[in-house]
């Protein structure tokens, strides 16, 4: 079984075609990379795989289910971290974790519980004060 299914996916942004019918598959138990130089439209796949923008032709499928807008029920068994992101700086730790977990439907104060007891995160400090691994 394929992890990830990826079927001549399509993608432009105005006159600029970031991807043109790209292909490719991850089975079950492997690593996967997308290399490229800039521009190459990786980021873009990944961001269309995750449901954060459109895709103008193409099909993909994760765990064997057809992504489809409005359908994000995949999303619980996969994520994404980009390169660079931001947070507020100006709040806590528990601020942005409860913060978040509302987004979610989830309970700030049960995820801060489980992060800390793994992370062990001066989370009553402020973003701005964390290193980068930290945020």
């Amino acid at each position: 079984m394929n992890i990830l299914k990826c079927e001549n996916l399509t993608k432009s942004y105005g006159n600029v075609k970031a991807l043109n019918e790209f292909s490719f598959t991850v089975p079950r138990g492997s690593i996967t990379g997308l290399l490229g130089p800039n521009g190459a439209g990786k980021t873009t796949t990944l961001k269309i795989i995750n449901g954060l923008i459109t895709k103008y032709g193409g099909e993909v499928e994760i765990f064997g289910e057809k992504i489809s807008p409005g359908n994000f029920s995949y999303r619980r068994k996969i994520g994404f971290v980009p390169e660079e992101f931001s947070l507020y700086e100006y709040m806590k730790g528990t601020e942005i974790i409860a913060f978040n977990g509302e987004l979610t439907g989830k309970s700030g104060e049960k995820i801060i519980e489980n992060l800390q007891s793994v992370f062990n995160l001066p989370l009553e400090r402020k973003i701005a004060t964390y290193s980068r691994g930290m945020r």
